[in-house]
């Protein structure tokens, strides 16, 4: 069986549906997105899916991404977790739970050598923790 890799480009169609305040809280409904996260976290699913009970505006990126980020409601600097999903299915998650002294992340990008820049930018709000 022959697959071009443009049959692999646009994994995560519509993220835009997931673009808004109020739309936001509908990204969890998204099959693929929840299978992909939970086949990347494994057993720290439900670690990181916790998070998830308040929600930042969501932030388009540049190149047709998206960040969401959310946290256990008035919790936001001890039980927080972000995501960056982009279009091609690439995934970057970082969470922090309280009592725990580092940012926990895992992406499913092969090629990032590197924290992704848009979870660095969000993990500037912790103080004295860094990635695990």
């Amino acid at each position: 069986m022959f697959f071009s890799p443009q049959s692999f480009a646009v994994q995560y169609e519509n993220l835009n549906e997931y673009s808004t305040p109020e739309s936001v809280v509908n990204i969890f409904d998204n099959k693929l997105i929840v299978q992909d996260v939970k086949n990347l976290t494994k057993s720290k699913y439900n670690e990181f899916i916790g998070s998830y009970e308040a929600f930042a505006d969501p932030e388009k990126l540049k190149d047709g991404g998206l960040l969401v980020d959310g946290w256990l409601r008035e919790l936001r600097l001890e039980n927080s977790s972000a995501m960056v999903i982009e279009p091609d299915g690439k995934l970057y998650l970082a969470w922090v739970v309280p009592d725990n002294n580092k940012i926990n992340y895992m992406t499913n990008d092969k090629t990032m050598t590197e924290i992704q820049p848009d979870i660095q930018q969000w993990a500037r709000r912790f103080d004295n923790i860094g990635f695990d």
